[in-house]
């Protein structure tokens, strides 16, 4: 795993077993895809009303496609799709309590992807996570 996707889920509170886990689904996408190289992830989050944080969804970012792992920590449901930013025709960001600049505690926020084909995809985050989706605008969608 490279460095900066380490970096990233232990800064979300990945480590252990999910860690090895995600690992492991990364390498798994790499034998799917052996000619493409993931470039980023991220992890969809969110907070139960009981304060536990739930890891949702893997996603992995390569230079052509997305792919999503669902429900990662328990099950293998991976799937994959083209990729490419001009075939975006709209997206749309639902925050709450960030700013854009720093995340908090109560920070929360949703990106929606909408393709011309019907194709979308949402990623989700909250507290430090947050800044991540930031990222993922900057350089996967603008």
């Amino acid at each position: 795993m490279k460095a900066a996707f380490k970096d990233y889920i232990n800064s979300i509170g990945i480590t252990g077993g999910i860690e090895e886990r995600v690992q492991n689904i990364i390498s798994q996408y790499e034998i799917l895809l052996p000619a493409k190289e993931v470039l980023d992830i991220f992890v969809s989050d969110y907070f139960s009303e009981d304060g536990n944080r739930n890891f949702d969804s893997l996603w992995l970012f390569f230079d052509d496609c997305v792919c999503e792992a669902k429900n990662f920590i328990l099950v293998d449901n991976f799937d994959c799709a083209e990729y490419r930013k001009d075939l975006i025709c709209w997206w749309s960001l639902d925050k709450k309590d960030f700013d854009l600049i720093s995340a908090n505690d109560n920070s929360r926020i949703s990106l929606s992807v909408h393709y011309e084909i019907q194709l979308a995809w949402n990623l989700k985050a909250a507290r430090n996570n947050c800044m991540k989706v930031i990222e993922i605008i900057k350089t996967r969608l603008i």
